[in-house]
C-alpha cells in the first residue's frame, strides 16, 4: 500500500509535468503566430517596394522602404531577394552605361577618322586624302553617321577629279609639244605622271622629249 501522501507527491509531480508541457506549447504557438503576424507584414511591405522597381533604382530607396519592417525581420527572405533584385537591376545600368561609353567612344574615333582625311584633302595631297577615306570606309567601327559611305563618295569624286586633272595635263603638254616647248612639256608630263605613275604613255612621252 502507497502511502496516501506519496501518492499525492507524484500526482502533483505529473500535474506539474503536464502544465509546463501545456506553457511551452502555448510559448511555442504563440512565437509562431508572431512570427507568421511579422512575416505577413514584411510581405505585405515589401510588395509596395516592388513597385518602386525600376532600372534607374537605388539601393537607398528599398532600404528606406523596407525600414520599418526589417527591425522586426532582419534577413527575411523576401527582402534580401528585393535587394537582390535591386542589385541586379544596379548591375544591369553599370553594364549598359559602360557599353554606352565604349560605343560612343569608338563613334568618336571614327568621327576624328574621316575628319583627319577632310583636313588631309583640303590641306595636303589628294592621293594621301584617298588613303585616309579608304580607312574611314574599311572600318568596322559604329557608324551611326553613314560616314563610310561619304567616304567611298569623297574617293570616287577625288578620283575623278585625278582623271580630269591628269587628261588636262596631258593636254597642255601636247599642246606645249606642238609649240615645241619641250621643256615645259616634259615639266607637265612630269606632274601628270605624280598623279599615276603608272601610266606607261605619259612615261613614254617624257621619253621622246629626252631623246
Amino acid at each position: 500500500v502507497i502511502p496516501f501522501y506519496l501518492e499525492s507527491a507524484t500526482i502533483e509531480k505529473y500535474c506539474q509535468v503536464a502544465i509546463d508541457a501545456e506553457t511551452e506549447v502555448r510559448k511555442r504557438q504563440k512565437e509562431e503566430q508572431e512570427k507568421a503576424e511579422i512575416s505577413e507584414k514584411v510581405q505585405k511591405q515589401v510588395e509596395i517596394c516592388k513597385k518602386l522597381l525600376n532600372p534607374n533604382i537605388e539601393m537607398k530607396e528599398i532600404d528606406d522602404c523596407v525600414s520599418s519592417v526589417v527591425v522586426l525581420a532582419a534577413g527575411h527572405p523576401a527582402i534580401e531577394g528585393l535587394q537582390s533584385e535591386v542589385k541586379r537591376l544596379i548591375s544591369i545600368r553599370t553594364i549598359n552605361s559602360q557599353l554606352k561609353e565604349e560605343h560612343q567612344a569608338k563613334q568618336k574615333k571614327l568621327l576624328d577618322m574621316y575628319g583627319k582625311a577632310e583636313y588631309i584633302e583640303k590641306n595636303r595631297d589628294a592621293k594621301e586624302a584617298i588613303l585616309a577615306y579608304k580607312k574611314v570606309a574599311a572600318s568596322t567601327l559604329p557608324d551611326p553617321n553613314s560616314l563610310r559611305t561619304k567616304a567611298s563618295r569623297k574617293i570616287a569624286s577625288i578620283e575623278e577629279g585625278l582623271v580630269s586633272k591628269q587628261v588636262t595635263l596631258e593636254k597642255s603638254a601636247e599642246a606645249a609639244r606642238k609649240r615645241s616647248e619641250f621643256k615645259k612639256a616634259y615639266e607637265i608630263y612630269k606632274e601628270a605622271l605624280e598623279i599615276n605613275p603608272e601610266n606607261e604613255v605619259v612615261r613614254g612621252q617624257m621619253n621622246d622629249i629626252v631623246r
